[in-house]
C-alpha cells in the first residue's frame, strides 16, 4: 500500500486518510517495534502468548488483552514463516517421551 501511491485512504473508521505514505510507513514501524517486542520476550523465556501479552500490552485495559493475543499469534505466524522463530511439534513431542 505504501508504494502504490494511493491520494486517500478510507478507513473502516476515521476520517480518511490524506498522506498515505508517512500513515503506512508508521504502521509499518508500529507492527515492526512490536515484533521486536515479543522477540524479546522470547529471548526472556517467555514462550506464552498469554504472558507476553500482559508484559507487552500492560498499560492496555486487561479487557482488551484476548484480542492483543490473537495479534502477538499472528506476529508469531509471521515469524516462524520468516524462519525468525521455531515451533515444536507437542504431540510428536510427546509421542517420543512414551
Amino acid at each position: 500500500m505504501r508504494d502504490r501511491d494511493y491520494a486517500t485512504l478510507w478507513p473502516t473508521h476515521g476520517p480518511p486518510v490524506r498522506d498515505v505514505r508517512p500513515f503506512v510507513q508508521a504502521f509499518i514501524d508500529h507492527r515492526l517495534a512490536r515484533e521486536a517486542q515479543i522477540l524479546a520476550q522470547m529471548q526472556a523465556g517467555k514462550t506464552n502468548i498469554k504472558d507476553m501479552v500482559s508484559v507487552i500490552y500492560a498499560d492496555v485495559d486487561k479487557r482488551l488483552h484476548p484480542a492483543a493475543c490473537h495479534s502477538v499469534l499472528a506476529h508469531m505466524i509471521r515469524l516462524v514463516q520468516l524462519g525468525r522463530v521455531v515451533t515444536l511439534d507437542w504431540k510428536s513431542l510427546a509421542d517420543t517421551k512414551k
